[in-house]
């Protein structure tokens, strides 16, 4: 059966979405409204930020609407601290004058949509939310599910709440088990490429959907909210390397770029980090006494090119690292410009001697994920 003969309806859709989550849903919703037009009959697009060549930063939400010569809004954040009079002009504009929506759909777009636009779709809104609600409602899900090392997490379709963020009337849920060596971006292309396929599934089937979806179990609710910079900061003294590598899995890929530690105070940023392979670990066994935070190198031809760093329990691997407004580099040119190998080899009490320090301040590299 096609989607042109089971959907109840043309949907013409108004997508809110602003990043690279975002991009393959509202790629999705396009191809099927061009294929298909019984089925999708229009997509336009709301988004909140315009990209900025200077600060590298891209809105592929905008640029594919650009690109496809969708027509796009962007009515937020054009007035600073008055965004309840940018609502309010949003919603006299032409475009719901002139135009007659029946489904909002609503990713990654990041402001509460007030309630007197939510009564504006004829068949209401959709929020896309990338975990199994009600586990991390808030803005981090992804990277929750791996700063705890979850094992699974999923993609969420559900209708929108005029109360909070994240709390509606679940539709559809896919579970998603997460690869341990998934970082954020890894996780990010998978569930947004989920939800790519979820979000037709359920527009195909809307009405069975919408009659078979499910209250959220408030007892299960757990909190997404932001993190800040200084959650990148490493502290080798009070996390194991588990849950060092989950840091590092978390915050590898977004705004933040990965997490950070200090060396002769200067700021280094770790771009690659692994677990140590079972050979490794042998090897790392002689330095059990070490302290948290000391880094050592070896000069078997495997581990060579490699840095390995005592966590609370255990070690981590550094690949790659950089100083914070350098290029990256391998892991190996730290030992070159920093390890004296034969000093290294003459401490009997294997304790270490040279560290990694915790980064106590604040950086001008501040932002939110």
């Amino acid at each position: 059966m096609t989607l042109k003969s089971i959907a109840e309806l043309g949907h013409k859709i108004l997508f809110f979405g602003s990043d690279s989550f975002a991009y393959p849903v509202l790629k999705s919703l396009h191809s099927h409204s061009k294929s298909n037009p019984e089925f999708i009959s229009d997509v336009q697009v709301v988004t909140h930020f315009k990209t900025s060549k200077s600060k590298k930063i891209t809105n592929q939400v905008e640029q594919y609407a650009l690109d496809q010569s969708l027509k796009i809004y962007q009515p937020i954040g054009q007035t600073p601290n008055n965004r309840k009079a940018e609502w309010q002009q949003f919603y006299q504009s032409e475009l719901f004058q002139n135009n007659s929506f029946n489904l909002g759909i609503v990713c990654s777009y990041g402001y509460m949509i007030p309630s007197y636009i939510i009564d504006r779709f004829t068949e209401g809104m959709l929020v896309i939310h990338p975990s199994l609600l009600p586990k991390y409602r808030g803005a981090s899900p992804l990277q929750y599910a791996l700063l705890n090392g979850d094992k699974q997490t999923g993609v969420s379709i559900i209708e929108i709440s005029k109360l909070k963020f994240d709390a509606g009337r679940i539709l559809k849920q896919s579970l998603f088990k997460i690869p341990r060596e998934f970082t954020y971006t890894d996780l990010s292309n998978s569930l947004a490429q989920q939800s790519s396929i979820d979000i037709i599934d359920v527009l195909a089937k809307y009405k069975e959907y919408k009659q078979n979806s499910l209250e959220q179990k408030e007892e299960e609710y757990t909190k997404a909210p932001k993190f800040q910079n200084s959650d990148t900061h490493l502290n080798f003294e009070i996390e194991d390397n588990q849950q060092i590598y989950n840091r590092y899995r978390c915050f590898k890929g977004t705004n933040f770029v990965s997490v950070r530690t200090k060396y002769n105070s200067k700021e280094i940023i770790i771009e690659k980090m692994s677990l140590p392979n079972a050979k490794e670990q042998e090897q790392l066994k002689l330095l059990i006494n070490s302290k948290p935070g000391s880094i050592w190198a070896f000069k078997q031809k495997s581990m060579k090119n490699y840095v390995y760093v005592k966590c609370k329990e255990g070690f981590i691997r550094i690949d790659d690292w950089r100083f914070f407004d350098q290029l990256s580099r391998p892991a190996y040119t730290f030992v070159d410009q920093f390890i004296n190998r034969e000093q290294m080899s003459q401490d009997l009490q294997r304790e270490g001697y040279i560290y990694f320090q915790k980064i106590e301040t604040e950086n001008k590299e501040q932002s939110n994920a």
